[in-house]
């Protein structure tokens, strides 16, 4: 399934600089001029995840086929370290971020819900959901 080889290239990725296997190129062309055998390209994908290549020709390789398939595999691997991730307050890195999490939490406070509610838009405009729970509010990188 698609997690599955999202999270087995990001076991895999290394940072290194990898190169595009021309075997397999070859082999996604075929399937794409097969009448855009759809079932062999994820096959193949699946394959060269399980393939013995350097895992860094492995993520070169598969980020190649994704600019044709736009799976948005390469953001899913690569942009993934606080994706999903559940940031308290503290944990923001970005200073507008954390200015408007802390003006939330103050109209929250004084139970201003309209301006609570209006920073919590301004926030998921920027990429971030915000999570309210009993411990306090935690923001999710979307």
């Amino acid at each position: 399934s698609y997690s599955n080889v999202i999270n087995k290239l990001k076991e895999i990725n290394n940072g290194k600089e990898g190169k595009v296997s021309e075997e397999y190129i070859n082999r996604f062309k075929e399937a794409l001029c097969d009448n855009f055998n759809t079932p062999k390209v994820l096959a193949l994908v699946n394959n060269i995840v399980k393939s013995n290549l350097k895992p860094e020709d492995i993520l070169a390789t598969v980020f190649e086929f994704d600019k044709v398939l736009g799976l948005d595999i390469e953001k899913n691997v690569l942009n993934s370290e606080n994706q999903n991730k559940e940031l308290s307050i503290s944990e923001i890195e970005e200073p507008i971020i954390k200015e408007i999490l802390l003006k939330r939490e103050n109209a929250r406070n004084e139970k201003d819900w309209n301006e609570s509610d209006r920073l919590r838009d301004e926030l998921l405009q920027k990429g971030y959901q915000i999570l309210d729970k009993p411990n306090g509010q935690f923001v999710v990188k979307i």
